[in-house]
C-alpha cells in the first residue's frame, strides 16, 4: 500500500519521467539511432574494453591506438552495462540513458516530494532531449552537473553528515572529470569552497571542513594530471590530439555566443515563444541583477540556489574561454545545457519561494488540473515524436538497418584492413578493421589516400568508391591522379586498393 501511495503522491513527476523515457527510446531505435563520429568511438572503447584490449581501441585490428581524446568514463560504464546485460554495446548505451532518467526523477523525488516535477520540466526541454537521444558523453556529464550541484548544497547546509557529504562531493566531481574534460572545473569549485571555510567567507567558520574539502581537490586533481600525463607520453599531447587555436575573431565568437543563447532560452520556454538577439542579452542580464540581488538580499543564507548558480557560471565561464582559444564545437545547445540547466533549477527553486506560487503548485494536487498537466506533459512529447516522424518519415529498425548495411557492404573485407570510408559505424561494427577518412590526414588530397595505398603497414587497403568519385570531380583536370581513375569501373560499394 505505501508503494502505490508513492506512486499516487508523485504520479505527474513519475509521468513525466515515464514519457520522456519512451519518447527518447522511440526516436533513438526507430527513426534515428543517435550516433555521431564520437558516439562510434566511445562504443568502439567500450567493446575494446570488453575484449581485454585497455586504451588500445585498435588492438582488434592488429594496429596500435590510443585513446585519449576524451575521458575512459563513459566507455568504461557502457562496457561495465554490457557486460552485466550481456547487451551489444549499442544498446548498453541506450539502457545507461534510461538510467539516468530514473536516478535524476528519485534524485529529485528525494529532495522536493511530490513537487519535483515543477523541476524536472527540463526533460521537455528540447535541446535535453536532443542530447539525450544520442549516444554522447553529455548525457553523463548533465546528470554528473546536477549531482555535483546537490552535493555543494549538501556540503554547505550541514544537513547530511560531514564526512558522507564531503566523499559523495568528490565522487561527484570525479565523475564529471571521467564524463568530459571540462569537468575539471568542479575542482575550482571545492577549491573555492574549501577557502570560503578556511576564512569563513559567507559560511561558519570551519578549519576541519577546508582541509577536508582541500584533500578532495587534491585527490581530484592528482587522478587528473596523472591521467593526462599518462596520455600525453602515450600519444605526445595532453589530451590526445594536436588542439587547433581559435579561427573566428573575438567579435564572431561573441555574436556566435549570443545566438546560441538566445537558442536556449527557445529551449528553455519549450518553443513556446521566441526572441530575438538583442531582447536575449536583456533576459540573460535581467536572471543575472535578479539572482544577484537575491543572493545579496538573501546574505548566502538560503544555499540551494547559489549553489547551482555556481555549478552554472563556473562551467559557462570555463567553456566559453577555452572556446575563444580553441577551434572546437560551435556554440549550441550541447556545450552550452551543462550550464542551462542548473540555472533553471535555481529560477524554479526562486519561483517556488514565492506563497503564490508555491500556493498554485500544491492546489495541483487537490484539483483536476493534476490530470490536466499529465496530458499536457502528454501533449508536448507527442507533438516532439509527431514532428520527429514527418522528418524521417515512418518507423524502422533503424539500428538494424545500420548492422545489416556494415554486414553486406564490408562482409568481403579482410581483419586487419584499412577502410578509408565515410561509413563511422564500424568503428565500433567491425572491430577487426582500422577506419579513417581523409579529412584524419594532414591535408585533403588524394595523395594522402596515394601513400596509404602504398604504405606496407596495411595488408590491405579499400576505399568506399563514392568517396573517390567525389574526390576525383574536383581534381578532374589533373592528370596525376590517372592511375585511381581506373578504380571507377570497379564495382561494388568498396574499391581494393591493395
Amino acid at each position: 500500500m505505501k508503494a502505490v501511495e508513492w506512486i499516487k503522491e508523485n504520479s505527474i513527476t513519475l509521468s513525466l519521467a515515464v514519457f520522456s523515457i519512451i519518447y527518447v527510446t522511440i526516436c533513438s531505435l526507430f527513426f534515428d539511432v543517435g550516433l555521431t563520429p564520437d558516439s562510434t568511438n566511445y562504443l568502439r572503447e567500450a567493446n575494446a574494453l570488453l575484449c581485454g584490449y585497455g586504451l588500445n581501441n585498435h588492438a582488434g585490428a592488429g594496429y596500435d591506438g590510443f585513446y585519449g581524446i576524451w575521458p575512459i568514463g563513459y566507455s568504461a560504464l557502457i562496457a561495465l552495462v554490457s557486460f552485466v546485460t550481456r547487451l551489444e554495446v549499442f544498446y548498453a548505451a541506450k539502457l545507461i540513458t534510461i538510467g539516468i532518467y530514473i536516478i535524476t526523477t528519485m534524485m529529485f523525488i528525494r529532495r522536493f516530494g511530490k513537487n519535483a516535477w515543477v523541476y524536472l520540466l527540463f526533460f521537455c526541454n528540447s535541446g535535453y532531449i536532443y542530447c539525450m537521444r544520442y549516444v554522447s558523453s553529455e548525457n553523463l556529464y548533465l546528470f554528473a552537473m546536477l549531482w555535483f550541484s546537490f552535493c555543494c548544497y549538501d556540503v554547505w547546509t550541514g544537513e547530511e553528515k560531514e564526512n558522507k557529504s564531503c566523499i559523495l562531493l568528490g565522487l561527484s566531481s570525479l565523475f564529471a572529470i571521467l564524463s568530459r574534460w571540462v569537468g575539471a572545473f568542479t575542482l575550482a569549485i571545492t577549491g573555492l569552497m574549501a577557502f570560503l571555510y578556511f576564512f569563513g567567507i559567507t559560511v561558519e567558520k570551519s578549519r576541519k571542513k577546508s582541509f577536508k574539502l582541500l584533500g578532495i581537490t587534491a585527490v581530484n586533481a592528482g587522478v587528473l594530471l596523472t591521467y593526462l600525463a599518462y596520455i600525453k607520453q602515450m600519444t605526445g599531447y595532453t589530451t590526445g590530439m594536436y588542439r587547433i587555436p581559435s579561427e573566428e575573431s573575438r567579435l564572431e565568437l561573441l555574436y556566435m555566443l549570443i545566438k546560441a543563447e538566445n537558442m536556449e532560452i527557445y529551449d528553455a520556454v519549450m518553443g513556446l515563444f521566441s526572441v530575438n538577439n538583442v531582447i536575449s542579452v536583456g533576459i540573460w542580464i535581467g536572471v543575472f541583477v535578479f539572482f544577484t540581488r537575491q543572493i545579496v538580499k538573501d546574505r548566502f543564507k538560503d544555499k540551494f540556489a547559489p549553489a547551482f548558480i555556481l555549478s552554472s557560471v563556473v562551467y559557462w565561464c570555463g567553456y566559453v574561454y577555452t572556446r575563444f582559444q580553441t577551434d572546437m564545437e560551435i556554440f549550441n545547445y550541447r556545450v552550452l545545457l551543462p550550464a542551462t540547466l542548473p540555472l533553471l533549477v535555481a529560477i524554479t527553486y526562486y519561483l517556488m519561494q514565492n506563497d503564490r506560487v508555491s500556493g498554485f503548485v500544491e492546489s495541483i494536487y487537490d484539483s483536476r488540473m493534476k490530470r490536466a498537466i499529465v496530458v499536457l506533459v502528454l501533449f508536448i512529447l507527442s507533438f516532439e515524436l509527431h514532428n520527429r516522424c514527418k522528418i524521417l518519415g515512418i518507423p524502422y529498425d533503424a539500428y538494424g538497418a545500420i548492422k545489416n548495411h556494415v554486414e553486406q557492404e564490408y562482409r568481403d573485407v579482410p581483419s586487419g584492413s584499412l577502410v578509408i570510408t565515410e561509413d563511422w559505424d564500424i568503428n565500433f561494427l567491425r572491430m577487426d578493421l582500422k577506419r579513417c577518412s581523409v579529412n584524419d590526414c594532414d591535408s585533403d588530397s588524394l595523395d594522402d589516400i596515394i601513400a596509404d595505398m602504398n604504405n606496407e603497414e596495411y595488408s590491405h587497403v579499400y576505399l568506399q568508391k563514392a568517396y573517390l568519385e567525389y574526390l576525383l570531380y574536383e581534381q578532374e583536370d589533373d592528370e596525376s591522379y590517372s592511375e585511381l581513375r581506373k578504380y571507377l569501373n570497379s564495382d561494388g560499394y568498396l574499391i581494393r586498393l591493395r
